[in-house]
Formats: structure tokens, C-alpha cells, sequence
């Protein structure tokens, strides 16, 4: 159940980011598209659960050990940079969107 519900995000986060590229003139709105307006890192959730769910699968603690403590660490310690490389290329609307969506 993991790897299917995490590859149709993977899949709808990848689609649904693609259609930013086309707009010329971001707004806070036009962030907040699909699995976007749920989460900030939709491919992220994505990845976590494929590999929780083939740790689960293989019966394998240490994947999913590794899996959620990874998942922390990009978390807390990665993020604070995207969202800075984010705020710098998309300026306001960013701000505006990282307000809305927390998660």
C-alpha cells in the first residue's frame, strides 16, 4: 500500500511542478496546485514512504530506521536552504505560500 500511495504522489508532485515552469509572473497561488497545497515537499513524503514501505516489505529494520531518521534530517537540516534558494528565485509569492502550507 506504501509503494503505490507513494508513487502516485511522486508521479502527481512531478506533474503538477512542471506546470510552474510556465508561468511567467509567480503568485502565491500558483504554488498551491495539487499535492502542493497539502505539503511544501510532496516528492519528499513521496520518497519516505516508497522506502518505508520496502522496509517493510523486506522486513529490513535498519531501512526503515534509516529511512525515518534521513527523513528528519532533510527535513530540519536541508530545507532551511531550499526554502532560501526558493525565497530568492520566487521572492514574496514564496513567503506567502510558506505561510500557508506549514507542513
Amino acid at each position: 500500500l506504501f509503494l503505490i500511495i507513494a508513487s502516485i504522489i511522486i508521479v502527481w508532485a512531478q506533474k503538477t511542478g512542471r506546470d510552474l515552469r510556465k508561468i511567467s509572473e509567480v503568485k502565491a497561488e500558483h504554488f498551491c496546485r495539487g499535492p502542493y497545497c497539502y505539503t511544501r515537499i510532496p516528492t519528499q513524503w513521496g520518497l519516505f514512504l516508497l522506502m518505508l514501505g520496502f522496509g517493510i516489505i523486506a522486513n529490513a529494520f535498519f531501512v526503515i530506521l534509516f529511512t525515518i531518521i534521513s527523513f528528519f534530517a532533510v527535513k530540519f537540516l536541508f530545507m532551511k536552504k531550499h526554502d532560501k534558494i526558493l525565497i530568492e528565485k520566487y521572492g514574496d509569492a514564496y513567503v506567502e505560500y510558506k505561510k500557508l502550507v506549514k507542513f
